[in-house]
């Protein structure tokens, strides 16, 4: 059974959309997500690598994170790579270790293969701030402009609004 990642905005917690994907090699992507929350509108990219081999079919149940439960994000078009053989893998079970950090534990699909391995997706960078970031960037600027500028941003402002 294959899972789907759930992929969390960094900036509002609400779920995220993958929209761009650039693989590097065969062991490692770039996403581009942006969330899913009209009013936030981050867009951030993350960054998946490999990170080790799983010696035992056991070593899976070891890691204590909580478990993402997989639901109905039209994920299809990120597809790992098993770093064995080049064929394509099976995520089969994820872990959310931070609100930017999830481990990835992954299994060859190809019969002859049925290599285990980890892989880590990690947050990278904002594309877009997020909606609450740009307001305060803005609050910010007009705080520290000088009384005589201020009122020319401030009225430039409420007519770019109108």
């Amino acid at each position: 059974m294959s899972r789907q990642i759930h992929i969390f905005c960094p900036e509002c917690g609400e779920r995220s959309t993958i929209s761009k994907v650039i693989y590097s090699g065969v062991t490692g992507a770039t996403l581009t997500c942006r969330c899913n929350n009209l009013d936030c509108g981050h867009i951030a990219v993350w960054e998946c690598e490999f990170a080790h081999t799983v010696k035992s079919p056991m070593q899976i149940f070891d890691v204590t994170e909580r478990q993402i439960t997989p639901g109905r994000n039209k994920i299809s078009q990120f597809v790992l790579s098993c770093t064995n053989c080049g064929r394509r893998a099976t995520i089969t079970r994820t872990a959310r270790v931070h609100d930017e950090s999830y481990v990835l534990y992954v299994r060859c699909s190809h019969s002859d293969c049925q290599h285990r391995f980890v892989s880590r997706l990690n947050f990278k960078n904002a594309v877009v701030p997020g909606a609450g970031v740009s307001g305060r960037l803005i609050q910010d600027i007009i705080k520290y402009l000088p009384a005589s500028e201020r009122q020319n941003v401030i009225d430039a402002l409420r007519e770019a609004g109108r």
